[in-house]
């Protein structure tokens, strides 16, 4: 309705503020009643379509939201997998490391071992804590009477006992590098046997303190 269309025979228009409805028109004061429940309707109509419209794209907010919280989750828990492949992988890597350096280190004993052709002074252990393998020196009879003796030798010992070799010669380098290892003289018998050179008997004598006979067995 415009401000020119009549409401009735009066003339007056229910769209200006001037409108001066007729009190004993009862159908103008009908058809605005009619035009105000007309509104109030369409009003309440947009009124349910927003909230209709609300519910929807609140549920769709609601649905992303749960969708991005599976995908985080998803995302930690594929994080935490890679994480432990990934420490198990250095884990074997490192070990696998350590195992080949051991290995380099014995075969550089047993090289040595063939260098000076001590294969009769050295035996091995492979079982238990000792492997993949460990190297002992023989020392029977050497600090104890009918004794079955040995001195553990690792790749650090290798020039220790070049040293002792080299004082002592090869037939009796290995007994001193034992003594000097081992902090302890031989027992007596040994140098009454194989050690009768003075100097070589100091060179033992300086490997430790003298000793008890009764410590000899």
């Amino acid at each position: 309705m415009t401000d020119d269309e009549p409401i009735c025979g009066c003339g007056d228009s229910l769209d200006t503020t001037e409108a001066k409805a007729c009190g004993a028109c009862v159908d103008c004061a009908q058809r605005v009643l009619g035009r105000a429940n007309a509104t109030i309707a369409d009003l309440r109509a947009e009124h349910e379509a927003l909230q209709v419209l609300y519910a929807e794209v609140f549920a769709c907010g609601v649905a992303q939201e749960e969708k991005l919280a599976t995908a985080e989750a998803e995302r930690r828990e594929a994080l935490a997998t890679l994480e432990t492949v990934t420490g198990t992988i250095v884990e074997t890597v490192t070990r696998w490391r350590e195992y080949s350096e051991k290995i380099e280190l014995k075969l550089a004993i047993l090289a040595f071992i063939a260098q000076h052709d001590l294969h009769g002074d050295f035996w091995w252990r492979c079982d238990g804590e000792h492997a993949p393998v460990t190297f002992f020196v023989n020392c029977n009879d050497l600090f104890a009477w009918a004794s079955a003796d040995c001195e553990r030798f690792d790749i650090g010992d290798i020039p220790a006992l070049e040293k002792a070799i080299q004082d002592a010669g090869e037939i009796h380098g290995i007994a001193l590098w034992c003594c000097r290892k081992r902090g302890m003289r031989p027992q007596r018998p040994v140098y009454l046997q194989e050690l009768k050179d003075p100097a070589l008997s100091a060179m033992f004598d300086a490997c430790g303190p003298e000793r008890d006979p009764a410590s000899e067995g």
